[in-house]
């Protein structure tokens, strides 16, 4: 009997002591044209959850505790990290368009006349064998 006593004031303890999950909704958008900005990665450090915006920049995340840091990152967009220190019930980020800059890349074209030439021949010769063997 005390055993189930027992159990049964723990869970009533654990039960009124657990935490519901605190939702956040916001939005995505372009810093330069307003926008929308679809299917945006965004992940909780804190709480090491993870989701995504939908089509349209909105998006959804849970959690169990306050301060949390959001990272929002999107290809062709500077990676963004913001500190929340209390639950609010919606909330808009900008992104701002990021280049990457890649290292000076040089084509060298290869001057073979003779590789062309052998092309060309290759191509009429298969051209020649296939008309051959067709009839009208």
């Amino acid at each position: 009997m005390r055993a189930i006593l027992l159990v049964g004031l723990t869970f009533a303890f654990n039960l009124g002591f657990s935490q519901n999950p605190l939702k956040l909704r916001g939005k995505v958008l372009d810093e330069q044209t307003g926008k929308p900005l679809p299917f945006v990665n965004i992940f909780c450090e804190n709480c090491n959850t993870s989701t995504s915006a939908n089509e349209n920049g909105e998006f959804e995340i849970y959690t169990k505790q306050f301060p949390i840091q959001l990272i929002f990152s999107f290809i062709g967009y500077d990676r963004k990290e913001l500190y929340i220190e209390q639950q609010t019930d919606y909330f808009e980020v900008n992104l701002r368009s990021g280049t990457i800059l890649l290292s000076e890349v040089v084509i060298n074209g290869v001057k073979d006349v003779n590789y062309v030439k052998s092309l060309l021949l290759s191509a009429y010769k298969k051209a020649k064998t296939q008309a051959a063997f067709k009839s009208f």
